[in-house]
């Protein structure tokens, strides 16, 4: 995931953002977008033609869009914009050594009875909730919508992507084919756009392109850096869309964050335990790049955007919450909020 903002922090001297880099994958893999916030999105739904390609993008969308909500579909056009401090950690390394990380994320409307949870703190054994939101962590990308109850087009297409599956001589779905399944497909459901290497948050979907939000906002996303990890996230003073998850299905195009999620999603479905885990990898000193995958219950890592599925390695010295996974170290977020709606 792109937008991460990063921070280090040496109370009370300013903060200082550092530029994200991208995540160099094990050979062979595809390379990893940066993925280090919330997985929020609330935009409207689609059913029309897009006005054109993704800019820069491998090819025009063959897939058309609409306008109107379905009947019964339920998830806001846009929702209230705030910011929080996800995690914080120190790297002696560098110079202040405190790193705070700090993202973009979505606030329960009022009156719409939604509540903001620690994603990373999901119960395996619990199934998804039917509508959330999640975040891409940065203001060029829309927060990402679910709403995956009977009858809805992503409930739809989650159906057909099921079948695909293959069965058991009892007809039923062994948790491991399922893993492999996604595994080896969901790379190809959903491709990285033609900017993801570039690492740098661009707004490539027409829906990103239409993001409009003012500059105020800002001086929020700078007062929380000190604050304490895991806090409610502070409203910033502005509404910022949500786009339905199906549409970067129909698409077929997206970043880890989308491909996370529609991993999460199908062993769901057929009742694999998992959770989404939102975190990032070490790329040096005082430098780490967000990214998103899924933890199977069992221990194992289910990296959707490498194609890759093992147990964690060792950790590093001096850093005893990060983990090898793929020839490189990472390590999840200490708290990543999503609206439960």
């Amino acid at each position: 995931m792109p937008s991460i903002h990063t921070h280090t922090t040496s109370t009370p001297s300013p903060v200082r953002p550092t530029t994200p880099v991208l995540p160099t994958p094990p050979s062979g893999d595809i390379p990893v977008t940066p993925a280090r916030a919330a997985v929020f999105d609330p935009t409207p739904a689609h059913t029309g033609p897009l006005a054109g390609p993704v800019s820069g993008a491998m090819g025009p969308l063959a897939t058309r869009l609409s306008t109107v909500l379905p009947t019964g579909y339920s998830l806001p056009k846009t929702v209230p914009l705030g910011a929080a401090t996800i995690h914080r950690y120190d790297d002696h390394r560098v110079s202040p050594p405190t790193i705070a990380v700090t993202v973009w994320a979505p606030i329960a409307p009022a009156g719409s009875g939604g509540k903001v949870q620690n994603l990373n703190e999901a119960d395996y054994a619990a199934p998804l909730p039917d509508r959330f939101i999640l975040t891409d962590a940065g203001l060029s990308r829309c927060f990402i919508g679910v709403d995956k109850r009977p009858g809805t087009p992503l409930a739809k297409k989650l159906d057909e992507l099921v079948a695909q599956i293959p069965t058991n001589p009892a007809g039923g779905i062994d948790a491991d084919a399922a893993i492999e399944w996604v595994r080896a497909n969901v790379n190809q459901l959903i491709k990285w756009t033609a900017g993801s290497s570039a690492n740098d948050g661009r707004a490539e979907f027409d829906w990103d392109k239409a993001i409009d939000v003012p500059q105020s906002v800002w001086s929020t996303f700078s007062n929380v850096a000190f604050r304490e990890v895991g806090h409610a996230p502070e409203a910033a003073g502005a509404d910022y869309p949500v786009v339905p998850f199906e549409n970067y299905i129909e698409a077929g195009q997206g970043y880890c964050i989308q491909k996370a999620v529609l991993a999460a999603l199908i062993l769901d479905k057929v009742g694999v335990p998992s959770k989404i885990v939102n975190g990032a990898v070490a790329q040096g000193p005082g430098k780490t790049v967000g990214h998103t995958w899924v933890e199977l219950a069992d221990g194992r890592v289910l990296d959707a955007a490498w194609s890759r599925v093992s147990a964690k390695g060792p950790s590093p010295d001096g850093f005893p919450d990060r983990y090898r996974f793929g020839g490189s170290d990472r390590f999840a977020n200490q708290s990543f909020p999503y609206l439960v709606l």
